[in-house]
């Protein structure tokens, strides 16, 4: 189990189509080890978010991880509060 912190900006998310909404969430993965390498993760985020209002905030996600040593490339489907569905991608670091 890996817990760890995000931050997110949506454009959009609030009352007007051109405020950002600043998220931050604390997350809980979890790692199944697969074939030649490959994780499978499955995270839930809870946290808070400015919208223009603080309203609490929540992500359900499953992806998947490629660790390259300290260092892992990572892609997720997530599920997020207010009907938002996001696909991402990035790099991370794991102590």
């Amino acid at each position: 189990m890996d817990v760890g912190l995000e931050a997110l900006a949506y454009r959009g998310a609030g009352d007007t189509r051109n405020d950002w909404a600043r998220i931050g969430l604390v997350k809980l993965t979890q790692r199944f080890a697969m074939r030649r390498g490959l994780e499978a993760t499955f995270s839930i985020g809870v946290g808070a978010a400015r919208t223009p209002a603080w309203v609490g905030w929540y992500q359900v996600a499953l992806g998947m991880r490629v660790p390259l040593g300290p260092i892992f490339v990572g892609a997720e489907l997530s599920f997020e509060q207010l009907d938002i569905l996001r696909v991402a991608g990035g790099l991370g670091v794991a102590f």
